[in-house]
């Protein structure tokens, strides 16, 4: 299948996503939320695996340039190429590196100016002091620049940076305090900045210089004191347009990208028209009027770019070139929306939601992927900027971004993963994956809807029996567009249970019988939200929900005291008033008191959980002192659960522990986490947790998983789910391992180790650095009780040297015992 087909068809989602989370300085980019910054390392992180991280940016690529012979990126992502990298990296040609400690917040423009790399964005502080939207980088060190006068600058936008007559030249949108010549564009020539004129009235998204003339073009009527729409050119002194200019959509970002080609200036955006004439989203300007570019099919342009003589056009989902005379699509191979195109070494570099591969369907396992986010093509193939590491293996949706995982389970000796999953690392390449995916402890596998008529289906829940898995959700039957909420995998096909106009969110079985949750998430949308029962034919409603909204439905089951009990959002259910959680006793429904106090405006119970005869849920509650992520029911009342604040996404029992996450604060420390476990006499933190949210927790073969959305857990890769390999098993008793000094300590070559296991199982040999952070795995395997050697020759895991300085030698196994050793590394 041709690229444009499969382009529109695998980027569908990624554009939706847009429209709803849109980004600062653009109108729509492709991008799902931004996760958060990994906290600062902590002790028990050695217990989170690095097993699940993957090569991409877990953001967004928004611009690129080359400094000091390196290619600089910048955006919204934490890490990328393994390496964490806060919203901008340097590629040496061969991985990936962080500049410094990097910038709070995105950037979107780069340049450089004498000798210095700046950086332009939505940032507020460089190095922990303020410098609004704008910084610079010397090759060793970041410094503040500050590019704003006005007292409000927190919502600025800074699209584009240039050079022009040797001063540095900002454009963006700079909001109404800013005074009106400096809304859309200054100057700076190293001490002082100074307007262009009287500026241009709207936003400016990007720029281009040419022999003695700055092109300017974005959103604007004013250039100056002449009108001037999208596009205008100042010459050093004045502004003048370029005839009636480009009128722009109501909604679009008018002129988005500009180059030269062939003595013309090209204007690519969003826009239908040019001057008088008809351009739907590219045109040519000769010197005295506008014209539509021959043979150009119109499309959303978001990059221009001359390379091997031809003109390169990003038109959303491809990548085309011009001759001069002749369009044609670069490769196949490329689908998506490059924000940056940029010539460098005889290759060109595309950046942006952009796929590498070749599909002949959507989600086809034969299908392969070479990269996502960014790659260059030498005029015949696509390369990468993705390093592999044996131990990258984890989950990816359309655009490489973390896999969103809804739900877990364990499944003849598998873990079972459920949610936006399309892609998975093997440690070496990408594999095409399924919405629900096994691990058998090496790699993944997709359980494909292989069965003609299924078309697609987010599950939200899974329930593993001895002799089939479940999975419920919202899933299609095609072509007859049927709702089905649960479809049930016996070993080699699925098969939906009846149809129901209901999203499926939990299953449980009660008495024998298999009981659905269901929810109504959407307006309009499934109406019949409640409690429903399998007869083995069909589905019957055991009750249904009703709400403050047309939002409601139930989250949650569990069994309490022999009855089901069920939490969600609802004020009643059967037809009985209750509070966001219920009981039915297999003939009616009862209410637990007034139920847990919500956030306003509605109940919100995401989790339940039997455990020491009391009932617990878990979601946003409030108490006389404040936000509580958990409430119990001891038969008469409510109360907060000790110790813990804020608001819950996720609760599991696990060999008697509960394991909550969510927005947490614990009272004892006032310390912020993710992700705390429950031992029955307090709560301790699972390390530095994740730096989004998990919505899933599950043991497997011995270890506790959880899913969510993240991108980093302990402060190593892991995307979309992540393995903790403690507190599951008893305490390791004293001496259960044992490690030598370095010999020799301090080294230049390599130094060896001895260690010695009394109990059998995983063991995993690493170094680290002074920050907590992983630079090599030695060694990681199953081995028996006795005594091993293992030595570090000074390399990171990519097989380059690292820095001289003091590392730590760490031996652990999954029953959680630990011990390192320090050693020197000299020059």
């Amino acid at each position: 299948m041709g690229s444009s087909i499969r382009g529109r068809g695998i980027w569908f989602l990624v554009l939706v996503a847009a429209l709803i989370w849109g980004t600062p300085g653009h109108a729509a980019l492709t991008k799902p939320p931004q996760l958060g910054s990994p906290s600062p390392p902590k002790p028990d992180d050695y217990l989170w695996d690095d097993q699940f991280g993957l090569p991409p940016v877990d953001g967004s690529i928004y611009c690129a340039v080359k400094f000091g012979g390196d290619l600089i990126v910048g955006g919204t992502f934490q890490q990328i190429g393994g390496v964490f990298a806060k919203n901008i990296a340097r590629w040496d040609g061969v991985m990936w590196h962080a500049l410094g400690n990097g910038l709070d917040v995105g950037v979107s423009c780069l340049t450089v100016y004498h000798g210095s790399l700046f950086a332009g964005g939505s940032f507020q502080f460089v190095e922990g002091t303020f410098s609004p939207h704008l910084a610079r980088w010397d090759g060793a060190s970041w410094f503040a620049v500050g590019a704003f006068t006005g007292s409000y600058n927190c919502c600025y936008t800074m699209n584009s940076l240039t050079v022009y007559r040797d001063e540095l030249v900002a454009a963006g949108d700079f909001g109404y305090s800013e005074p009106p010549a400096l809304r859309g564009i200054r100057r700076w020539d190293g001490t002082t900045w100074a307007a262009l004129g009287t500026g241009v009235d709207g936003p400016v998204q990007t720029m281009l210089v040419v022999g003695d003339s700055l092109y300017v073009a974005g959103r604007f009527d004013v250039a100056g004191d002449v009108p001037a729409r999208s596009v205008a050119i100042w010459n050093g002194s004045t502004w003048a347009p370029f005839g009636p200019g480009v009128p722009r959509k109501s909604w679009g970002w008018g002129v988005r990208a500009l180059t030269q080609f062939q003595g013309h200036l090209f204007a690519g955006g969003d826009f239908d028209s040019a001057g008088s004439a008809a351009a739907g989203g590219l045109a040519l300007w000769d010197g005295t009027s506008w014209s539509p570019v021959p043979g150009f099919e119109p499309g959303w342009v978001s990059a221009l770019a001359v390379y091997d003589n031809q003109l390169h056009v990003a038109r959303f989902p491809d990548l085309v070139r011009w001759d001069g005379a002749v369009w044609s699509n670069v490769s196949q191979e490329f689908s998506g929306e490059p924000w940056v195109l940029l010539p460098d070494d005889g290759t060109l570099v595309a950046a942006g939601a952009i796929e590498i591969g070749n599909h002949r369907l959507w989600g086809d396992p034969a299908g392969i992927v070479e990269a996502f986010e960014i790659a260059r093509w030498d005029g015949t193939r696509w390369a990468g900027y993705q390093p592999w590491s044996p131990r990258m293996k984890g989950l990816a949706m359309f655009g490489g971004f973390s896999a969103p995982i809804q739900c877990l389970a364990s499944y003849k000796g598998n873990l079972v993963a459920g949610g936006l999953i399309n892609y998975a690392g093997t440690g070496e390449s990408w594999k095409v994956t399924s919405e629900i995916s096994a691990w058998d402890g090496s790699q993944w596998t997709g359980i494909f809807f292989d069965r003609p008529g299924y078309s697609f289906g987010i599950p939200n829940a899974l329930l593993a029996e001895e002799d089939a898995l479940y999975a419920t959700g919202d899933f299609r039957i095609y072509p007859q567009e049927i709702g089905t909420p649960v479809l049930r995998w016996t070993g080699d096909q699925w098969a939906n249970l009846d149809t129901l106009s209901a999203t499926g969110t939990c299953l449980i079985r009660y008495r024998g019988e298999l009981m659905l949750g269901t929810s109504r998430n959407s307006s309009p949308g499934p109406p019949d939200a409640g409690v429903y029962r399998w007869s083995g034919a069909k589905w019957h409603a055991v009750g249904l929900t009703a709400g403050v909204n047309q939002f409601h439905g139930v989250q949650a089951l569990t069994v309490h005291d022999g009855i089901l009990v069920a939490g969600g959002s609802f004020i009643s259910i059967g037809g009985i008033p209750a509070n966001g959680v219920a009981a039915w006793n297999g003939t009616s429904w009862q209410s637990f008191g007034v139920g847990p106090v919500p956030y306003q405006p509605r109940p919100n119970v995401v989790g339940l959980v039997s455990h020491d005869g009391k009932l617990i849920a878990a979601g946003g509650f409030l108490d006389s002192s404040g936000g509580v992520p958990l409430m119990v029911w001891d038969g008469k009342t409510w109360d907060a659960f000790p110790g813990i604040r804020g608001r819950a996404s996720a609760l599991s029992l696990i060999r008697g522990k509960l394991f909550l996450s969510g927005d947490l604060q614990l009272e004892a420390s006032d310390e912020k986490t993710s992700a705390v476990m429950w031992d029955g006499q307090a709560w301790r933190p699972m390390g530095s947790g994740v730096n989004g949210q998990i919505l899933a927790f599950q043991e497997s073969n011995g270890s506790l998983y959880a899913g969510g959305y993240f991108s980093a857990a302990g402060g190593k890769s892991s995307f979309g789910i992540a393995r903790w390999n403690g507190l599951l098993s008893p305490a390791p008793g004293p001496g259960a391992l044992w490690l030598s000094q370095g010999r020799p300590n301090p080294f230049r070559a390599a130094s060896d180790f001895s260690f010695e296991i009394k109990h059998g199982g995983r063991v995993i040999v690493a170094v680290y650095d002074v920050q907590g952070r992983e630079v090599a795995i030695i060694e990681d395997r199953v081995r028996p009780p006795g005594a091993y050697d293992a030595r570090w020759d000074g390399r990171e895991a990519s097989g380059k040297r690292v820095a001289a300085g003091i590392y730590f030698i760490s031996v652990r196994q999954s029953d959680g015992s630990t011990t390192s050793r320090k050693v020197v590394l000299l020059e």
